[in-house]
């Protein structure tokens, strides 16, 4: 696999009180090494459904009920594993925006005045 990410015919559904809602239905795409990849789509889309699906931080409610999300470690041996190891891999990054890659924090921005002094 050439690919360091591969997600093929992805189906993910939540459990309601009134049954499954189909939130993404067939996505697949795949992203080289040293890429980038945009998901673009309207609001409500599934765009974050779907990253909470390869990074395996759905809802309780939600599942993957087809498809596969592959990833080939880049660290390793280069090995194709199921994709719950990204979750490690990207642990650092993923996080409130403040927290810093490090986990060691940062201040957020203050706001400003139209005048340019702090509020």
């Amino acid at each position: 696999m050439n690919d360091l990410l591969r997600v093929d015919d992805l189906h993910v559904r939540f459990t309601t009180p009134a049954g499954f809602i189909q939130a993404v239905r067939g996505v697949s795409f795949r992203m080289r090494p040293a890429s980038t990849l945009a998901v673009v789509g309207e609001s409500g889309s599934g765009k974050s459904v779907v990253s909470q699906s390869i990074l395996r931080i759905l809802p309780r409610n939600g599942e993957i009920s087809r498809g596969s999300i592959l990833f080939a470690d880049p660290r390793g041996s280069g090995e194709v594993g199921r994709a719950s190891r990204v979750r490690h891999i990207a642990g650092a990054a993923y996080g409130p925006p403040y927290d810093g890659a490090s986990g060691a924090g940062c201040t957020p921005p203050r706001p400003q005045s139209t005048s340019g002094a702090p509020t």
